[in-house]
């Protein structure tokens, strides 16, 4: 985020607009909320997306500090706050207030106060303090989103998360992305909308027909009978399955 943005400042609008277009690049269509996007796509491992919010933040705050404007003016008036450079302080501290949905404002406050390398320190603590703030943020958010929108029969949370822990040697960023997408209901192959009834074949237990398929379209397929009956998880019996839960 370049210091001119900083000096002058950037408005909620703008910063919105900028989260907008960076969806809109990404995804094509808006099937997740813009200001959440880039740290859905870190807890789960796809990629790292920069957000202009945190970069915007993260300039305007250390060139307050640079100009040598005080902690303490940041938050509170003084009576010897008159060397505090009031158009700058109110640009932080709109900006802080763009996290405090997700992150508490005492947070970020603390990570403030980390003085041991400087400007420098102050800002990669603040940085680290609003990146893990929105990482559980998000977490809890697609969570929500999976199981008000996904399939009843399809992928859960529980895949999803299990997968953003495992190593990238196990699922790279194009698989999981995929199972991000599949996650929630939003397929963009034709072919895997035939789901459910539209696709019976013969269970590979009781040979009577099931809809359910574990280990993968190409392979057998399951009634929900049987799944029950003998205990199949997608951990235990899928493809990779064992070797993705020993990894984590």
């Amino acid at each position: 985020m370049p210091y001119t943005a900083s000096y002058f400042g950037l408005s909620t609008a703008d910063l919105n607009y900028l989260r907008q277009q960076a969806v809109k690049f990404v995804l094509g269509r808006h099937w997740i909320e813009a200001e959440i996007f880039p740290y859905i796509l870190r807890y789960t491992g796809v990629s790292v997306l920069l957000d202009p919010a945190l970069s915007a933040t993260v300039a305007a705050t250390g060139l307050y500090f640079r100009e040598g404007n005080r902690y303490e003016d940041l938050w509170i008036e003084h009576s010897d706050s008159t060397g505090c450079n009031l158009r700058r302080r109110a640009i932080v501290r709109d900006l802080l207030q763009l996290w405090v949905p997700y992150i508490q404002l005492s947070d970020i406050a603390t990570a403030l106060t980390d003085q041991k390398n400087g400007v420098t320190g102050r800002l990669d603590r603040m940085k680290k303090v609003i990146i893990a703030g929105m990482v559980v943020a998000a977490r809890s958010h697609l969570r929500r989103k999976i199981t008000r929108e996904g399939w009843s029969q399809g992928i859960s949370f529980e895949w999803v998360d299990l997968v953003s822990r495992a190593p990238k040697k196990w699922c790279n960023g194009v698989a999981r992305f995929t199972l991000l997408r599949w996650a929630v209901n939003q397929d963009d192959d034709t072919w895997l909308t035939l789901r459910g009834t539209r696709r019976n074949h013969l269970c590979g237990y009781c040979l009577q027909l099931g809809d359910t398929f574990p280990g993968g379209f190409y392979d057998t397929a399951l009634c929900e009978h049987c799944i029950h009956t003998h205990g199949i998880t997608p951990v235990q019996h899928c493809p990779f399955g064992v070797q993705l839960a020993n990894s984590t």
